[in-house]
């Protein structure tokens, strides 16, 4: 008689290890994010800077930038644009006009309508950061990264670059 309490025990036992595994599995449930996100991010941008011009943009803040004599071709490109800033910048440094300022300015204001913020995206040129939003630390689960490089012409006799741009998507 005592064996089968001792059986019945044990299989109780068994049963309920076997039930707090099972639940412990089941509810592990690990968060990675997508990079299919991330790689949209990080590619889209891209493409949109290289693809088009500021005269195609009907933003407040680039028109500002064109009146005050910042953007001196309307034609360019915003690749080609951020490439002119990181030209003038390094070439006149910390003047009244600090280009770089202009640089990070149009990024925030152009990047804050694209990017969820939710999600880290930087701006690097020549491997030099020039616009940042959001703490990159190497606790981030995911960094997606895509480049192209920049030439272009400034006062039609300065050529300039070429320059790498790199966009940094993480999460």
């Amino acid at each position: 008689m005592a064996r089968g309490y001792f059986f019945t025990l044990d299989a109780f036992l068994a049963i309920g290890i076997i039930l707090v595994g099972m639940l412990v599995i089941y509810s592990y449930n690990p968060f990675a994010p997508s990079p299919e996100q991330s790689y949209a991010y990080a590619h889209d941008t891209i493409n949109l800077f290289t693809e088009t011009a500021l005269e195609d943009l009907n933003e407040p803040y680039i028109e500002w930038l064109i009146n005050q004599g910042y953007v001196t071709n309307k034609k360019n490109t915003l690749m080609e644009q951020i490439g002119e800033f990181y030209f003038k910048a390094k070439l006149t440094g910390n003047t009244p006009i600090n280009y770089t300022k202009q640089l990070q300015n149009m990024l925030e204001y152009l990047i804050d309508s694209l990017v969820e913020e939710d999600y880290g995206i930087g701006f690097y040129v020549n491997e030099e950061p020039v616009y940042i939003r959001g703490d990159y630390t190497s606790d981030a689960l995911l960094l997606i990264s895509s480049s192209t490089p920049a030439v272009g012409i400034y006062n039609t006799t300065t050529l300039w670059g070429p320059y790498q741009i790199e966009v940094r998507v993480w999460k």
